[in-house]
């Protein structure tokens, strides 16, 4: 009979950490920045680390790469709405109309 595996909290952290050690640090070259907190901000920050077992330089690369896939998903909406309005001729001040028209539809959809 073959042994069971059971993937434990313990475990998944370490496949974590392997998988940060073998892919995302031999992949990318580092570079050392200097950054100064707010010493609240930092105690917030090391609780969060602490509480997932990272160290400041995994939470941030984390919170950076969040910020910087966020910032390009709004990006990438703000320019196809730009479009869609210059193609439609959708001015500022008609954003209230069709606001208000689409929840009238939608209400009248309910």
């Amino acid at each position: 009979m073959r042994p069971r595996f059971i993937l434990t909290t313990l475990d998944l952290h370490h496949i974590q950490v392997l998988y940060i050690l073998l892919v995302e640090v031999n992949i990318m070259s580092t570079v050392t920045v200097n950054v100064s907190f707010p010493k609240q901000l930092l105690r917030m920050m090391d609780a969060v680390a602490k509480r997932e077992a990272r160290s400041r330089s995994e939470l941030l690369r984390a919170a950076v790469r969040a910020y910087v896939e966020r910032r390009q998903r709004w990006d990438h909406l703000l320019t196809f709405w730009r479009g869609e309005a210059r193609r439609t001729g959708m001015k500022p001040e008609d954003i209230d109309t069709l606001i208000a028209k689409s929840r009238r539809t939608q209400t009248s959809l309910s």
